[in-house]
């Protein structure tokens, strides 16, 4: 049985929970003509950031997937089992402190993508906010590659 699933969203967390909720919505908010899971990868926070996860994504309406896990694997094999548990033909990463603003980020990625089935990946500028001193950083990409913001 193959699975029509064309996105997966792989959610990799540890102790994010000053963050999750935002995440999250930015989950929330995607315009996509496709169909979707989640897979919450997270590596045993010990905070409230899985509790919460599972409160606000009660409000999807596409298959969510929990990875158990009983021992903190560190961020490369936490990344490992949940790439291995997508069943998308496109996997979106994104980070427990990490979010997205656009509602179709993920339906530009996966028009471009189809458009060009040459190229392998794709991914948009972002910036960082730093907390402490309220800046919005926007880094310089290399190679020559800097987008217009």
């Amino acid at each position: 049985m193959t699975s029509n699933i064309q996105i997966s969203i792989l959610l990799v967390c540890y102790n994010q929970e000053e963050y999750i909720d935002q995440c999250i919505d930015g989950i929330l908010i995607q315009q996509v003509n496709e169909p979707l899971e989640l897979i919450v990868a997270d590596d045993v926070s010990i905070d409230s950031t899985l509790e919460r996860i599972r409160a606000k994504v009660s409000q999807l309406n596409f298959p969510v997937n929990f990875l158990p896990s009983e021992e903190n694997l560190g961020i490369g094999k936490n990344y490992y089992r949940g790439v291995s548990a997508c069943k998308g033909n496109f996997v979106a990463f994104l980070e427990g402190d990490d979010y997205w603003t656009d509602s179709l980020r993920l339906q530009k990625h996966i028009n471009f993508l189809k458009d060009n089935p040459q190229c392998p990946m794709s991914f948009n500028p972002y910036a960082i906010f730093l907390q402490n001193s309220k800046k919005l950083i926007f880094p310089k990409l290399k190679g020559g590659l800097n987008p217009d913001f």
